[in-house]
């Protein structure tokens, strides 16, 4: 009879045991973010010039950063915004669509806004603690170029206000 209670205690133990573990695991999938975890692998990618999902994120997570995701489809028929980002040689364009930014490789010829920086200056903004200000001194200090593509009217209609000013320090001209 102890044998028997022994063994179910050691069973319901065991199993308690395995739950904690498999609670542990998960928690720390949920919890872990490669992005934000001192961009050790994102550092590794830039340097070697392989652009994978994880840099894709990180262009991306710039831009969120500014408020891109407030952006919008023009309310006078221009379209989604869309911003392209040269790296080094490597050229992805960036449309916002309903909060979301969709990301491709490639070249495109109606973009609104041109952002041209090094895969080193990637890697730096990426690794400050404050993407935002990192970013402005780049443009600033002239490491970075941000450039006005579409008119006035075309980037106020689609949101770009203020992401512009945030981005270039400058305000929007004709």
């Amino acid at each position: 009879m102890v044998k028997k209670k022994n063994r179910k205690l050691k069973r319901i133990f065991v199993g308690l045991i395995v739950i904690i573990f498999l609670i542990l695991i998960v928690a720390a999938f949920y919890w872990y973010d490669p992005i934000n975890s001192n961009n050790t692998r994102l550092k590794e990618n830039v340097v070697n010039g392989r652009l994978e999902q994880a840099n894709i994120q990180s262009i991306e997570k710039i831009l969120y950063s500014f408020g891109a995701g407030d952006l919008h489809k023009s309310y006078l028929g221009y379209g989604n915004p869309i911003v392209e980002v040269e790296l080094d040689d490597e050229v992805w364009y960036l449309e916002v669509d309903k909060g979301k930014i969709i990301t491709k490789k490639g070249d495109i010829d109606k973009e609104d806004l041109k952002i041209k920086m090094t895969k080193e200056e990637l890697n730096n903004i990426l690794s400050s603690l404050d993407i935002q200000k990192s970013m402005t001194d780049s443009i600033i200090s002239g490491k970075t170029k941000a450039v006005q593509v579409a008119g006035k009217v075309e980037l106020v209609s689609k949101g770009y206000l203020k992401l512009y000013k945030e981005i270039s320090g400058k305000e929007i001209t004709e």
